[in-house]
């Protein structure tokens, strides 16, 4: 990646990690990290891929750079895939951010906001931008919330928590 051990912990968010990121590439290898956590969010690794016991590992790997880029190409960007971020998370008053990634040829998206039951809380047209501002005209009582935003061309999904 292009960010050292500690720029995720530095970063307040994900969408921070563009100030962070550095133009060398880092490669880190940790056979003991088991994803991105402690499993506090599901279950561990399955027994078949955990690395048990106190052992010695030796591994040898050869980082070559890539030098047979066509001529004329300078650089080679790949779009990413439409994501988005609900900032707070928990949601504590009557207003949240979205974070919206990759809607490049968009231009208005449909917010809704369900309830678990799939009930329509909240719904808007809104013009894509970076960061969506979302100011619900209800109270929301605290509790697990599903949020769709559809485009022309894209559906995403996500699901946040109201804590009152």
């Amino acid at each position: 990646s292009h960010f050292i051990d500690k720029d995720p912990w530095d970063a307040i968010h994900d969408f921070d990690l563009k100030n962070y990121e550095k133009p060398e590439i880092y490669l880190s290898l940790d056979c003991i990290q088991q994803g991105l956590g402690n499993a506090s969010c599901g279950p561990g690794a399955l027994p078949q891929y955990q690395i048990t016991g106190n052992t010695t590992y030796k591994y040898s790997f050869r980082i070559s750079q890539y030098t047979n880029i066509p001529e004329g190409i300078s650089t080679i960007t790949k779009k990413s895939e439409p994501s988005f971020v609900i900032y707070p998370n928990p949601v504590t008053t009557e207003s949240f951010s979205i974070k919206l990634n990759g809607l490049y040829d968009e231009s208005d998206v449909t917010v809704t906001v369900l309830d678990i039951f799939g009930h329509s809380v909240f719904q808007s047209v809104m013009k894509v931008a970076p960061e969506l501002n979302v100011t619900l005209n209800n109270k929301l009582s605290s509790g697990l919330y599903f949020v769709v935003i559809k485009s022309k061309n894209t559906e995403l999904k996500g699901k946040f928590l109201v804590s009152k």
